[in-house]
């Protein structure tokens, strides 16, 4: 019997381990020297001016959109094919989220739905580069300049990801990346927003601890000890802890993208031209970060759920998950929001996503087995092997 096969690992090296343990020993635990580190190193990578680091990406998008002045009676666009906090935050800043379908092809956000949604209360847009996978950018950017519109990248799945030779964040106002421990590199839980912009950035650093003008780290440096707080903000700092962990895996992400991409192939070896199933499509936009594999279920052809294809899988020991449900057809959003745009796409694809085992220790025998199931259960079987 075959081991279970985790949806998700990390892969946490010696070198990780050894720097940890040095920040444990050091007596600074908390923000400082190494958080201001792995800050200006992000920054660097990802071909932005600036960074701050936060306990979380949805921590960092909601001092993102308190710094942009986000409240009462706003309306933000995303695709309802996101991730839950997202929508959240908006809801709790007094906003509204304004729904945009997605691509068929891609997962996306439709960019050419965009500018017809578009109201006198519109100030910012949000894409989410879904899985890795880049969205068109440049007519996002066209809109949002004729109207006004902030883009903040959701960026989350989208470390190593590129648009037109640039890395997907380097061209917007902001972007938001998340550390959680499935995504490309991790600090355990963490998220970094980036920026061009150096008077945002200035209004924004001290909404992530408490609204004090300066950190703890550099005060005891100081010669006086006191603090002011111009507005107040939230307790949403990353430790050096946290920064000592991304610090290293941030300088093996090259061989991490490398592993992805790798295994991403054999997957879509495999599964293309499978009938049961639909991948995501995405052309030119982009060079792809890989930071989910998800399949579309075809249940309407298969004749099964895709709880009962999900359930099969785990009776195998395949783990795999769903990313995500749509948001407007969460209990709060459907009763409170009552959508009443067609999203048919979103529809389509969230009802029936699932995403299959993805990271860098994966290997090329574990990726044969879950497509050799996967075709079993769907009733797709064949013989051909990725490895």
């Amino acid at each position: 019997m075959n081991k279970m096969l985790p949806f998700s690992k990390p892969s946490i090296g010696t070198r990780e381990v050894q720097e940890v343990f040095k920040t444990l020993t050091s007596g600074w635990l908390t923000t400082g020297k190494k958080v201001n580190l792995f800050e200006t190193k992000f920054a660097e990578w990802v071909g932005a001016r600036f960074a701050v680091a936060t306990s979380s990406a949805t921590a960092a998008l909601h001092i993102s959109l308190q710094a942009l002045g986000i409240g009462e009676k706003d309306e933000i666009m995303t695709p309802s094919f996101t991730f839950i906090s997202t929508v959240n935050i908006i809801t709790l800043l007094g906003a509204k989220p304004i729904f945009v379908d997605i691509h068929p092809e891609t997962w996306n956000l439709d960019e050419s739905l965009i500018e017809k949604k578009i109201t006198s209360k519109t100030k910012a847009i949000i894409p989410m580069h879904y899985a890795g996978r880049a969205c068109q950018m440049k007519p996002i950017y066209e809109v949002a300049k004729k109207y006004g519109l902030k883009v903040i990248d959701d960026a989350a799945h989208a470390l190593g990801t590129y648009d037109d030779g640039k890395h997907i964040g380097s061209g917007s106002d902001l972007a938001i990346y998340s550390f959680h421990p499935n995504k490309n590199i991790t600090t355990g839980e963490g998220g970094m927003i980036v920026s061009n912009d150096e008077a945002f950035i200035e209004k924004l650093r001290p909404y992530a601890f408490h609204g004090i003008l300066r950190e703890a780290w550099k005060r005891t440096q100081a010669k006086h000890l006191a603090y002011d707080v111009e507005a107040p903000g939230f307790k949403y700092n990353m430790m050096d802890l946290q920064a000592s962990l991304g610090l290293h895996q941030l300088d093996r992400l090259p061989v991490f993208l490398k592993k992805r991409k790798r295994l991403s192939r054999l997957y879509e070896r495999f599964l293309k031209n499978d009938p049961n199933l639909l991948l995501q499509e995405g052309g030119e936009w982009g060079n792809h970060s890989r930071n989910l594999f998800p399949v579309v279920l075809k249940t309407e052809r298969i004749q099964k759920s895709r709880e009962e294809i999900m359930e099969a899988l785990k009776q195998e020991n395949i783990s795999v998950g769903v990313h995500w449900p749509a948001a407007h057809t969460c209990t709060y959003y459907r009763e409170n929001l009552k959508n009443k745009d067609k999203l048919p796409h979103t529809e389509y694809v969230a009802s029936r996503v699932i995403s299959l085992p993805l990271f860098p220790d994966l290997k090329a025998t574990e990726v044969n087995r879950v497509c050799k199931t996967l075709k079993k259960i769907v009733g797709s079987v064949s013989r051909e092997r990725v490895a």
